[in-house]
């Protein structure tokens, strides 16, 4: 159930308020910035703790290359195995790229749940409260992260646009499964009703806060590039401005969602088509250029075309 632990908490039922008008985008802007300066010290405690955790993953990968270097040297020496260690480097990389990806998709998942525990419970809750719940919501949200990426590559594949159109519908998905305990594809559905239901009123304001951060991304880099010394101190003032982010699109969901009949049915049909096609797409077209390219070195075209391009680079000249 959301709870912000602010005066203004919204309600929670799963009828919406017609009676009352969509709220303005200078009371977003103002309820952000409210909930933001109510959860600074618990944003920043949580990044903290978030860091810590990739920091301790990229030290564990760093450790696994530095093992498979050395198992590379030893099977390459005379005094080595050299028969069996393709094989053996060849499962032991598979296993390590699975391994990396359900890990980073773990950690990724664990972050998502603080940061959104941190917003969504009130300010009396502790900080081992949080920390201990967001442990709870990893294989959810891990679910969903993994869904949401075949929506994404499937949608990219099918002519990019359906996967911007995705991002926006799956929008809150992550915050359905934190602060209203949904599960799986019902996450997914609640969060394409909401997005639809209210598409005028959450466009705007998705499109004026990705306005804003363009114009303040532009206005860094040029600042930048004036004054190099100022980076140190911009990259403290990104970090902020992303809290604020956050903020901004919690407080966007906690307004739309009180505005949206949950009740109505919702079809994903059409979600899954496209994605399914996208994928296939993806699929033929590495199948043709893995067999295009077999075809180039079989013929020794691709040596020629190499041969070819090192000849022109040489005889081009140097301005």
């Amino acid at each position: 159930m959301i709870n912000n632990g602010m005066d203004n908490t919204l309600p929670t039922a799963n009828v919406p308020t017609t009676a009352t008008r969509f709220p303005s985008i200078g009371s977003l802007f103002i309820q952000s910035w409210e909930l933001f300066v109510s959860r600074l010290g618990r944003l920043a405690l949580f990044t903290l703790i978030s860091g810590f955790f990739n920091f301790l993953f990229i030290f564990i990968i760093v450790l696994i290359l530095i093992f498979v270097a050395i198992i590379s040297n030893f099977g390459s020496s005379p005094a080595g195995h050299a028969a069996a260690t393709p094989v053996f480097l060849s499962i032991f990389v598979l296993t390590g790229i699975v391994v990396i990806v359900v890990c980073s998709i773990i950690i990724s998942a664990l972050s998502d749940a603080w940061t959104i525990l941190a917003l969504n419970e009130a300010k009396t809750t502790s900080f081992g409260s949080i920390f201990k719940k967001g442990f709870g919501l990893i294989i959810p949200l891990s679910f969903i992260s993994v869904i949401s990426l075949f929506v994404s590559l499937g949608g990219l594949s099918f002519f990019i646009l359906p996967a911007f159109i995705f991002a926006y519908l799956f929008l809150f998905v992550s915050y359905e499964v934190v602060c209203d305990n949904q599960r799986g594809i019902n996450a997914f559905k609640r969060s394409y009703a909401i997005a639809t239901h209210n598409f005028g009123e959450v466009f705007i304001r998705i499109i004026i806060i990705c306005v804003i951060s363009f114009a303040f991304s532009i206005v860094g880099d040029l600042i930048i590039h004036q004054i190099p010394t100022f980076a140190f101190i911009w990259v403290f003032i990104s970090i902020l401005v992303s809290w604020y982010q956050l903020c901004y699109s919690f407080t966007l969901y906690q307004q739309a969602r009180v505005h949206t009949d949950l009740n109505k049915p919702v079809s994903l049909l059409w979600v899954w088509v496209i994605s399914a096609v996208g994928w296939i797409i993806f699929l033929l077209l590495m199948f043709f250029l893995i067999n295009l390219s077999t075809q180039l070195v079989k013929s020794g075209e691709l040596q020629k075309i190499i041969q070819s391009y090192e000849k022109q680079n040489k005889m081009a000249p140097i301005w």
